[in-house]
């Protein structure tokens, strides 16, 4: 798949001094960089072949004066020429300028341009006032003719406005403006004379989870068009779908996450290449650059990752802009921290259109299409290229064939999806539109009977096959990549705030204290020791002095968020509320979203299908009830998922992980950790370090990776893969099937007919009880099958083999020169069995002979292909070609 590469850093003039008040203004032929700190604007030329060229340095000089809401302000004409030229160019977005020669916050403005029945409109808005207002645009630059204005109401997000884009929708073009301190959107229909009429907002107040617009910039896909709204506050990404009438309808709602470099998103582009495809592009102080495909249901597609290096630092952008120069695609990135202009480069000549496919099979071309099914079963197919094919509502069956290819999932459809050919290392499996499917921790893993690797998560099912034939197993996943996103359902609806009432100051004392609050607003302080403090439900404040402090919603209603990291993220009974210095939470008796800190947190999320974060930290997490998914990051973390399906990944450090009843998924991470799966079919994968997994009762998957580990199945048909190390692994008990991986390890199958694979190594396994068919693979192994008709195949290697109590078959299906293996109970009365592959002969009796058998002392020694193999206390006269299995 193609990807951005840095290509070099453009510097001279005023881009020797990083842009600390600036923006970036796409051309047709380039960028224009627009530097207040300094008072020059600079024009690359990105045509050529090389670096973008440089033109003449210009100062900010020849200001236009007008009126705006009754001040006398000016812009400068060369910002007002940037603007004009970026909207005919395509560029849909804002730009930052300075009503006054004196550039400061109390002058900052936001302007964007549209052309409307051939007349240039500017639209300003002062980013400390309440509203924008239109002027036409004349006399090349020089003169702006008011037009219209708005102003902020009630019901609309226009005060202090920082962002704003413009699109047609019909035939009718539409203002969009975004509030940093109203958190929302608000769309205006713009006439052909400049005046704004109100048609929708779309923010806080209807339930969309954005805080302070910093960036916005919209285009249109496949007849319909799309806003992409960058908030800083919330670190997130918004994708509003345009309606026919200039309403708007929310489409993607994906946050920053560990995976992604967008946090504190403060600049944003989108790029239509044509063709139905199209990039999102956000930076912020996160010291790198996410870029999205916006696919046609609006939905982001993980694209790349950009991350800053000693050529390129890409902390706190100050602006992103693009030029797509036949089929090449350079991206400009200014940042608050670094000189000069960083310039990344995509060559797209691969990239191929957009596809929507029908009912049937539907076939791409010989570019990287971008094939998209429909509602109805498909089978799509990518022909040669790197193609994105997305998955539709309909039970599909895709097929990569040639290329780097990438599968997007949908997720609700209730439909079991195939892929057929998935390569390994080559093909990308984007799972972005799963819900609540933040990593590979979240996901239910099979290998089925017919060589698929099932793949699950909730009610989401996907089938892998790879390309060329062969079966895929358990091993297999972590080959397997797969793409994520913190994305979030967002349904618009009023949001519903508690109702205004009077509170009252609560203090607690030095001790441990409970102070319980009213139904007004609260103050509540804790003093010293370890406090509780109980929420009223209504908009309270809470310090927590001191100590171990616990606010508690236990009694409140749904809906509820709680960010100890980020209060402005807060909804539901913890609306407008203010935390200081509390380290724990306890949510209520319905779905909770609590979100810790950096240091060590206490977590409780009660009865319903819970979200909790503990991030960084020696964090305590108790789920309680229900289907919840608790994240523990970095730290030596203790986890409980209480009843339900949980998903519990517990990242970096040593951490504790108790599943508790149900099906749940545990995910240890790096770090030696604890985990128990408890009651319930669980998939447990421990990550690298030494740790000890117990999966319980239930038929339990587990997986280790590096590390020397302790396993243990318990009771129920369990999976066991241990991975490389010296592991101790235990079936328990019933029919287990066990993987020992790499390293030395030590393996007991426990009661049951259990099916062992030790692995590369020089392993010890033992059957224990029951009819078991156990493989010793590479190494010199001790297979000690214990009770029962066990079959045992030691491998490559010397190894020693027990058959134990029971009619044993042993298995010599491979010959190395040089080989040799012992079995030491052989009972050649007719109870135990020899298979041994690859000995010519016309009979059994002729192949009996060729093995050369003969008395060595109290053993029998015969061998074959040079593989010597010692029978241990058998006398030659009671054997005979009876006791083998030729194959």
């Amino acid at each position: 798949m193609a990807s951005f590469s840095f290509k070099g850093i453009l510097a001279g003039g005023s881009a020797e001094h990083p842009t600390m008040m600036g923006t970036i203004a796409n051309t047709a032929t380039g960028i224009t960089l627009i530097d207040h700190g300094n008072d020059v604007v600079r024009h690359y030329d990105a045509t050529g072949s090389g670096l973008a060229t440089a033109g003449g340095t210009l100062s900010l000089g020849g200001r236009v004066s007008f009126s705006h809401f009754g001040e006398s302000v000016s812009l400068s004409g060369r910002v007002i020429d940037a603007v004009l030229a970026g909207t005919a160019a395509g560029d849909h977005g804002s730009d930052r300028a300075y009503l006054s020669t004196l550039e400061s916050q109390a002058t900052a403005a936001t302007l964007a341009g549209a052309t409307v029945n051939g007349t240039d409109f500017l639209f300003v808005a002062s980013q400390n006032g309440a509203g924008l207002a239109a002027y036409a645009v004349t006399n090349s630059g020089n003169t702006l003719t008011f037009a219209g204005s708005v102003t902020d109401t009630p019901g609309s997000y226009a005060a202090q406005i920082s962002a704003m884009t413009t699109v047609e929708v019909s035939g009718t073009t539409y203002l969009l403006a975004g509030s940093s301190s109203e958190h929302g959107v608000t769309a205006y229909r713009v006439s052909g004379t400049g005046t704004l009429t109100e048609v929708d907002s779309f923010g806080r107040g209807e339930s969309l989870p954005l805080q302070s617009v910093a960036s916005m910039d919209s285009v249109t896909i496949d007849g319909t068009a799309f806003v992409v709204v960058a908030s800083a506050g919330s670190s997130s990404l918004t994708v509003l779908r345009m309606q026919p009438d200039g309403t708007l309808a929310p489409a993607e709602h994906v946050v920053d996450s560990l995976d992604t470099r967008f946090s504190g998103v403060s600049a944003l582009d989108v790029v239509d290449l044509g063709g139905g495809r199209c990039l999102v592009i956000a930076g912020g102080n996160d010291g790198g650059l996410t870029a999205y495909t916006l696919l046609p249901d609006g939905h982001l597609s993980p694209f790349q990752v950009i991350e800053g290096s000693t050529q390129a630092g890409l902390d706190r952008i100050s602006g992103i802009g693009t030029n797509l120069t036949g089929s090449r695609l350079d991206l400009f990135v200014t940042t608050e921290g670094a000189p000069g202009v960083a310039q990344f480069t995509l060559d797209v000549s691969g990239f191929g259109d957009l596809a929507q496919a029908g009912v049937g099979t539907f076939t791409g071309t010989g570019a990287g299409d971008l094939i998209v099914a429909g509602s109805e079963p498909a089978n799509l197919y990518g022909g040669a290229g790197d193609d994105i094919i997305v998955d539709g509502a309909g039970r599909d069956r895709l097929y990569g064939e040639a290329g780097a290819d990438t599968f997007v999932l949908i997720g609700g459809d209730l439909e079991r999806d195939r892929i057929f050919d998935y390569e390994i290392g080559i093909d990308t499996i984007d799972l972005s539109g799963w819900a609540m499917c933040y990593g590979t921790a979240w996901l239910t893993v099979q290998a089925l009977s017919n060589g698929a690797l099932r793949v699950t998560h909730g009610q989401d099912s996907l089938d892998i096959f790879s390309a060329g034939g062969q079966p895929l197993t358990e091993a297999d996943f972590a080959r397997i990549t797969f793409t994520f996103s913190s994305s979030y359902a967002v349904e618009r609806a009023p949001l519903e705030m508690a109702p205004e009432t009077t509170g009252s100051d609560v203090f607690g004392t030095l001790d441990n204290d409970l102070l319980t609050g009213t139904a007004g607003n609260d103050d509540m302080h804790a003093g010293g020791g370890d406090d509780m403090m109980i929420s009223g439900g209504g908009t309270d404040n809470f310090w927590g002095g001191s100590g171990m402090d616990i606010v508690s919603y236990a009694g409140t209603g749904p809906g509820l968020v709680v960010n100890l990291s980020n209060s402005g993220l807060n909804a539901g009974a913890a609306a407008g509320s203010l935390f200081y210095s509390i380290e724990g939470l306890i949510g209520c008796a319905h779905a909770d979203h609590l979100t810790g800190t950096a240091e060590a947190n206490r977590l409780e999320g009660g009865a319903g299908h819970d979200w909790l974060d503990g991030l960084e930290g020696d964090d305590i997490l108790i789920g309680g009830d229900g289907n919840d998914s608790i994240l523990g990051r970095a730290g030596n973390d203790y986890i409980d998922g209480g009843a339900g399906d949980d998903n519990l990944p517990g990242a970096e450090g040593d951490d504790e992980i108790h599943g508790g009843h149900g099906n749940d998924q545990i995910g240890g991470g790096d770090g030696n950790d604890l985990l128990f799966g408890d009651d319930g079919n669980d998939w447990i994968g421990g990550g690298s370090g030494n740790d000890r997994i117990e999966g319980g009762a239930g038929h339990d998957s587990i997986s280790a990776t590096y590390g020397d580990d302790f396993l243990f199945g318990n009771s129920g048909k369990d999976h066991i893969a241990a991975g490389p190390g010296a592991d101790y692994i235990s079936g328990g008990s019933d029919d287990d099937t066990i993987g020992g991986g790499a390293g030395r390890d030590e393996i007991h199958g426990g009661v049951g007919n259990d099916t062992v694979g030790a692995g590369d190594g020089d392993d010890r396994v033992w059957g224990d009880h029951g009819n078991d068919v156990l493989n010793g693979g590479a190494g010199n192994d001790m297979i000690d099958g214990g009770d029962g008709n066990d079959r045992i195949n030691g491998g490559a290697g010397n190894d020693i083999l027990i058959g134990g109590l029971g009619a044993d078959t042993f298995v010599f299906a491979t010959h190395d020169a040089g080989e040799y293996d012992i079995i030491t109970d052989f009972d050649a009365t007719g109870v135990d069995l020899i298979q041994i592959a690859g000995v010519a002969g016309g009979s059994n009796s002729a192949r009996f002979a060729a093995l050369g058998a003969a008395q060595d002392g109290s053993d029998v020694l015969f061998s074959h292909a040079g593989h010597s193999i010692r029978l241990e206390d058998v006398s030659l006269a009671d054997l005979s070609h009876s006791d083998f299995l030729f194959v």
